[in-house]
C-alpha cells in the first residue's frame, strides 16, 4: 500500500491518494486487532508490541488528517499535503516485518 500510495502521488491523482489513504486506515485497524488479539492469547503484549500500536495510531491520524486536507481542496501539493502521513506509514512498515517475525515465532512454538 506504501508504495500504491507514493505511486498515485508521482501521478498526481488526488483520488487514488485518497483511496489509497482510506485503504491505509482500515488495513491499520485490521492489523490493531490482530496484534492486540494476538498479544492476549500470549499472555501479554511486548514492549516491542506497544511502540508498535501507538505508531500504527499514528500512522491512522495522520492519514485522516490528510484524507480531510484533499477533500477539502487544499491547494497545496499532494507530497506536502501527505508529508505526515507518509512519513507515520514508512515507520509503520520498517517494523512490521520485525514483528511479524517474532510473533509468527511465538506461534510456532
Amino acid at each position: 500500500m506504501e508504495e500504491e500510495l507514493e505511486k498515485a502521488i508521482r501521478e498526481d491523482s488526488r483520488e487514488l491518494v485518497i483511496s489509497w489513504l482510506t485503504n491505509w486506515r482500515w488495513q491499520a485497524g485490521q492489523v490493531r486487532g490482530f496484534l492486540t488479539t494476538l498479544s492476549q492469547v500470549e499472555g501479554n503484549a511486548s514492549g516491542d508490541d506497544e511502540v508498535f500500536l501507538t505508531a500504527l495510531q499514528t500512522s491512522v491520524a495522520t492519514a485522516a488528517q490528510a484524507k480531510a486536507l484533499l477533500i477539502e481542496d487544499s491547494e497545496d501539493s499532494l507530497p506536502a499535503i501527505t508529508k505526515s502521513a507518509r512519513e507515520s506509514i514508512a515507520e509503520v512498515t520498517n517494523e512490521l516485518g520485525m514483528l511479524a517475525a517474532v510473533h509468527g515465532i511465538h506461534i510456532g512454538e
